[in-house]
């Protein structure tokens, strides 16, 4: 009934469209293509997130230290693709899109703090709210263990997060794509009222759940631009990771601007309208006619001023996929700088009626008197192109990436909109290697950036005492006699290994860049020799050598060194290390990077936060060897015992 009454009124504010309702039944939930998938993700305060976890079916790796994720060739569904992106202390996101044979498809991502907003007896029950005036409910002994579905008695930590839908970057923070499944099973396109985050967990870190048979009470605020558009009675949505579609269970009432509702378990809960659904599709092109990459496109029924119903970002060719609603007016707004109405490119509305939309090729432009135009070339020490190449670069407060072309060259469109400075990082994906980062003063019209060269490999070196040692990690896959060391990306191989191995952290090769590899204990002792020829890698006393060389005071015969060394190791600033990076100078010249470690049962863990170094001192008879690690957080050196399955970074010594 909500449908109809909203296509009658529609139909007699917009008579000159023709009212057709689209077939939403029975969507194809089976049909898979291959895709790739990539994109940044930031923290709450917009921060590049390294170490995310980003999954499609069983790939995953983690982001890098720029936030950026790339999984390529993996199938999904077509109608339906889904990947998510996780890290500790943050809920997990899911995101939907639809997918297309071949297309590449791109993201931004905000992952949203887990907070407590408070706790509850599970005896009798309770309410916490948010700042907002978002509540949850929960009754009396009405919780049980998400695990085992036994009742559960103790308190409840409740952790929840409020999703206000017309907030400028709810495209990054919502799970799905705000697209859902009816009671009937009819596909639809939704407009959000307001979206509520929420997880229980016991008194042992345990999640819970609702008991069967028993209700928890949401009372969900409405934003207050919303408030007198928002329907009396409104249909409850809870988020299904499996489809990565929003089900319709339940409804709300509005009281006031909050709507009140019950649901019969906690996930992500949504307060919707739903639409017909109709499959959308545009390039997006400059005036050159080159392709809009990346940027920002929201689409919104023109009587609805909330979040839209459709966001999403076009792929590396300039096209879009998504779902809109049908027999609309409809606002189509492009932003150069996601997330911000600083640089709109176009704005104009279409029409919709209920076959599928495609607005064919739009051109865009950015806003006069601050369109910016970028180029440059890579180049080997030899003069030659770097063919295969990636730029990333830091404009707008965000990172963005293009590729070079055959010859090297690389070029980008972008505008003045916020005051940042503007970095370029450049990669050589043949070598894994990155050039020393460029800094520049972005202007309007075109930026010509001078050419940027860097050696494949090139070995920097620093002199401490009568020691030579290399200046970035080591980042070989041959032995010295020139044997392959394998590269093992599966976790239960790595875990089982007697022989040597490397890996990138996360099985991303962008890490190696800046990183170099991690390798198991058993490559390092390898008698082929993993360092090479004229190097070594350090013993434990040599090492020490190295750390009272730069502290005489220092105590190198405990676990946890008592030094000021490890700040004179690390490299300064928070480009690579996260804040606050204490006591960095690295007066030593040393370089210390934090490219974290592979454990010995596989998990890749603390890259920004810690690096780890192997060293050649071991005990043949236990399972481990010795590694020297350095934090964030202070400027000591720890040295620890790692099993030798683990993965860890390797520095060399001179002969």
């Amino acid at each position: 009934m909500i449908i109809v009454a909203s296509i009658i009124i529609f139909s007699c504010r917009k008579n000159d469209i023709q009212i057709i309702i689209p077939d939403n039944s029975n969507p194809d939930l089976v049909t898979k293509v291959t895709t790739t998938i990539s994109g940044f993700v930031t923290n709450e305060n917009d921060e590049a997130m390294s170490g995310a976890i980003v999954r499609v079916g069983s790939a995953f790796l983690t982001t890098d230290q720029f936030g950026y994720f790339e999984i390529k060739n993996v199938e999904v569904n077509e109608t339906a693709a889904t990947f998510s992106v996780s890290k500790n202390e943050y809920f997990k996101l899911t995101k939907t899109f639809m997918a297309k044979e071949g297309k590449s498809a791109f993201f931004r991502i905000k992952l949203t703090r887990k907070e407590s907003i408070g706790t509850i007896d599970a005896a009798s029950g309770g309410d916490v709210s948010l700042s907002n005036g978002t509540t949850i409910s929960l009754p009396a002994d009405g919780v049980k263990n998400a695990s085992t579905g036994v009742s559960y008695t103790g308190s409840i930590t409740v952790s929840a997060h409020y999703i206000d839908p017309t907030a400028a970057d709810i495209a990054g923070i919502m799970p799905g794509d705000l697209r859902g499944l009816r009671t009937n099973g009819d596909l639809n396109v939704l407009d959000s009222y307001g979206m509520l985050e929420v997880e229980l967990t016991g008194a042992s870190g345990e999640l819970l759940q609702i008991a069967d048979g028993k209700k928890a009470t949401l009372t969900m605020a409405i934003p207050s631009s919303l408030t007198a558009t928002a329907p009396a009675t409104i249909p409850l949505w809870y988020f299904d990771e499996t489809t990565g579609l929003w089900k319709e269970e339940g409804t709300a009432n509005k009281v006031g601007n909050q709507y009140i509702g019950e649901v019969a378990h906690f996930s992500y809960w949504n307060c919707d309208n739903p639409h017909p659904h109709l499959p959308y599709h545009c390039r997006l092109v400059y005036s050159d006619g080159s392709p809009a990459a990346n940027v920002e496109v929201v689409l919104s029924e023109m009587n609805y001023y909330g979040g839209g119903t459709n966001h999403g970002f076009t792929d590396e060719n300039g096209e879009i996929f998504g779902g809109v609603q049908a027999n609309a007016q409809v606002m189509m707004n492009v932003y150069g700088v996601a997330f911000s109405n600083c640089a709109i490119y176009y704005n104009n509305t279409f029409s919709t009626t209920g076959a599928p939309v495609d607005l064919g090729t739009v051109v865009i432009s950015a806003p006069v008197g601050s369109a910016a135009h970028v180029s440059g070339v890579l180049k080997n020490c030899d003069n030659s192109p770097v063919s295969n190449g990636r730029i990333i670069y830091f404009e707008n407060n965000q990172y963005h990436f293009c590729f070079t072309n055959n010859i090297g060259e690389f070029s980008y469109n972008t505008s003045l909109c916020i005051t940042t400075p503007s970095v370029i990082y450049a990669q050589d994906l043949t070598n894994n290697t990155q050039a020393t980062p460029v800094n520049f003063s972005l202007n309007p019209g075109n930026n010509v950036v001078n050419p940027i060269s860097f050696c494949a490999n090139n070995v920097t070196t620093i002199t401490a005492n009568d020691q030579i040692w290399m200046t970035r990690n080591l980042d070989v896959d041959h032995y010295r006699n020139g044997d392959p060391i394998p590269q093992v990306t599966d976790s239960t191989e790595w875990a089982n290994l007697s022989t040597g191995a490397w890996c990138y952290y996360g099985n991303d090769s962008i890490n190696g860049i800046i990183y170099g590899k991690l390798y198991n204990w058993y490559a390092v002792a390898d008698p082929r020799g993993l360092a090479p020829l004229g190097w070594h890698v350090p013993s434990d006393g040599e090492w020490n050598k190295l750390i009272k060389y730069i502290d005489q005071s220092a105590d190198t015969t405990s676990f946890n060194y008592n030094t000021t060394a490890g700040g004179s190791m690390k490299e300064v600033g928070t480009s690579h290390w996260i804040s606050p990076n204490t006591g960095a100078t690295n007066s030593s010249g040393f370089g210390a990077l934090p490219g974290g470690v592979r454990s010995g049962d596989s998990y890749f863990v603390n890259i920004r936060n810690e690096g780890w170094w192997w060293s050649s001192t071991t005990d043949d008879s236990t399972s481990t060897s010795s590694v020297l690690g350095l934090y964030y957080f202070n400027f000591n050196i720890a040295k620890y015992n790692f099993v030798k399955t683990g993965g860890a970074s390797v520095r060399c010594l001179k002969d």
